[in-house]
């Protein structure tokens, strides 16, 4: 069973992290076409189980109907769009107590990859997050 403190490490030594605060960090991914995708990894708890939930945010609410966010849900094969104040994000939660290293690296490029479609879509090509 992993721990945080591991999660934490193998984050660190495959992946540019921006920042660490105890119980949540922020991962960069830069591409070659010059974009990049932020990816926030928190740990939770809940059901009395150890959790790790993956964040990246794709727009502004106004960037996109409520309908068209939820029809891409039906189309996402990991993670869930998420309204988060006044921006959507893609959402990934996953046990901690059973994650091996591949269960920790695919929801992060996964994550990243669709995050980063769906900003330069709905945002018309802008790179905020």
């Amino acid at each position: 069973m992993p721990s945080w403190t591991d999660v934490k490490l193998l984050a660190a030594s495959r992946y540019k992290m921006l920042h660490d605060d105890g119980e949540s960090f922020e991962v960069l991914f830069d591409y070659k076409t010059g974009r990049h995708q932020k990816i926030m990894v928190t740990h939770l708890h809940a059901f009395n189980v150890p959790w790790i939930r993956f964040r990246s945010f794709v727009c502004h609410r106004n960037d996109m109907d409520p309908l068209v966010a939820l029809a891409w849900n039906a189309e996402l094969s990991l993670g869930a769009l998420a309204l988060i104040d006044d921006h959507y994000a893609v959402l990934h939660t996953t046990a901690l107590d059973t994650l091996d290293p591949e269960e920790f690296d695919r929801p992060l490029r996964i994550i990243s990859i669709v995050a980063d479609k769906l900003e330069k879509d709905y945002t018309r090509g802008k790179d905020i997050f």
